[in-house]
């Protein structure tokens, strides 16, 4: 994940519109595989974190992305996807 974080990036950005918009079940689904994806293991957390937290940066003022991509933030801090990520200070 370390090696390649600008393409974590583009594929969570395209991502993200997926599994905040469309169908019950899209949004669902895709959420679902992401937060499983997320707790397999800290790693891919911190990557995905990372990812998204970029994405917010970067595409400042597009909407389309942006608010897609704080949607998928909170919902993977609500399922706790976090947990086992360490905290810079």
């Amino acid at each position: 994940m370390d090696k390649a974080p600008h393409l974590l990036q583009s594929l969570l950005a395209g991502y993200v519109t997926s599994a905040d918009t469309g169908s019950e079940d899209l949004v669902l689904s895709s959420r679902l595989a992401l937060a499983q994806f997320c707790t397999a293991h800290a790693t891919n957390s911190a990557a995905v974190f990372s990812a998204l937290s970029m994405i917010v940066k970067l595409k400042e003022g597009e909407d389309r992305i942006v608010v897609p991509a704080l949607e998928v933030l909170g919902f993977l801090n609500d399922v706790n996807c976090w947990r086992g990520i360490e905290r810079e200070e």
